[in-house]
């Protein structure tokens, strides 16, 4: 049966020939003008209700020549990120428990994930469309949420990464390093700007780090019981904060 699919304000994404078993989250998984990560997450509904998403199409009185509404959120929806010291970074639907996307790179590969080291850290970025992981090694990576494809290696670190996240734009990385030092990266160039260390740069292990709200700025925090304040522009250490008695973790 063919079926039409439009959004809120009326635009038509879609106009497919359905199957009446399918599913709504079958219906919503041939809608390929979204991304991935949306279809995944994105509901439909007919005659003003909400289509349940085990319901097949017959069921909830979708005929052929039915327009349905498209319900997005830009956000990517109640989708989950976890990390794991198997290896592997799973992205999971909060609604259903089901995994949508295992991250784990071909064994052999020098830039997937080998089996067997632990992954640290896992944070999606700010829009949702990247995933950055970080284990126990030097290797700090960018994968695609919508796909679960490797999208690049930021190489660099010689010792463990700590910490990594997104600058608020998601147009950088800061990764906090057991070289006592934080290194910020382009995810455009894939490239390090800048190595916050040096002469006036940590003691110890830099355990965490942090983007000011405008980005202008980077915090690092560190096992020699300091934070200190960066310039994301120059890499110039303007503040030190002192007053802890131990490391300090975030």
């Amino acid at each position: 049966m063919r079926v039409s699919v439009v959004t809120l304000a009326g635009r038509e994404v879609a106009s497919l020939d359905a199957a009446e078993e399918w599913t709504s989250r079958d219906l919503c998984s041939h809608i390929h003008e979204l991304p991935a990560r949306l279809r995944r997450t994105a509901r439909l509904s007919f005659n003003g209700a909400l289509l349940a998403e085990r319901a097949t199409l017959s069921a909830s009185g979708v005929v052929g020549g039915s327009q349905l509404q498209l319900i997005v959120d830009p956000s990517g929806g109640r989708e989950v990120l976890t990390a794991s010291a198997d290896g592997q970074a799973k992205i999971w639907s909060a609604d259903t428990g089901e995994c949508c996307i295992a991250l784990q790179g071909p064994k052999g590969r020098k830039q997937g994930i080998h089996i067997g080291v632990s992954i640290s850290l896992a944070v999606f970025s700010p829009a949702g469309s990247m995933v950055l992981l970080a284990s126990q090694d030097p290797r700090v990576q960018l994968w695609s949420a919508d796909s679960g494809e490797l999208l690049c290696t930021l190489v660099g670190h010689c010792r463990r990464v700590e910490f990594a996240t997104f600058s608020p734009d998601g147009a950088q990385v800061c990764a906090a390093s057991y070289e006592f030092t934080a290194r910020l990266w382009s995810v455009v160039s894939n490239k390090c700007l800048l190595t916050l260390g040096g002469e006036r740069g940590h003691m110890g292990v830099v355990s965490c780090a942090a983007f000011s709200p405008d980005g202008t700025v980077i915090l690092t925090a560190s096992h020699d019981n300091t934070c200190r304040c960066w310039s994301a522009d120059s890499g110039e250490c303007f503040r030190t904060l002192e007053g802890h008695h131990g490391a300090v973790l975030s």
